[in-house]
């Protein structure tokens, strides 16, 4: 009776990192496994995947994901809203107005 050999090798991603302002729940961190990450309560899901997988490679797919506060808006996001406002309400004036920015450093 001839008998092979195998060797089987488990592959192990490590630990797939924490998240600021968010959890993580993981069972394994073998190849096929999941972490599934959750923002904290008023935060919200800005970038990244809040499921990833263990590879055959032995690396997480996707990446890390984000999770910012419901209430911070970025200055470009206040000068956008604000912006879109004024013009909205220069279609409708009879007389033209000129706008202008002044930023200081």
């Amino acid at each position: 009776m001839n008998s092979a050999s195998h060797n089987i090798s488990v592959v192990e991603c490590g630990d797939p990192g924490f998240i600021s302002n968010g959890s993580r729940t993981v069972y394994n961190m073998t190849y096929g496994s999941n972490v599934i990450y959750q923002c904290d309560m008023g935060y919200n899901h800005t970038s990244g995947d809040l499921v990833r997988t263990c590879s055959a490679d032995g690396t997480w797919d996707g990446t890390q994901p984000d999770c910012q506060s419901k209430f911070f808006l970025s200055v470009s996001q206040i000068f956008t809203h604000y912006e879109s406002k004024i013009i909205n309400k220069m279609i409708n004036v009879k007389y033209p107005i000129i706008l202008s920015y002044i930023f200081n450093d």
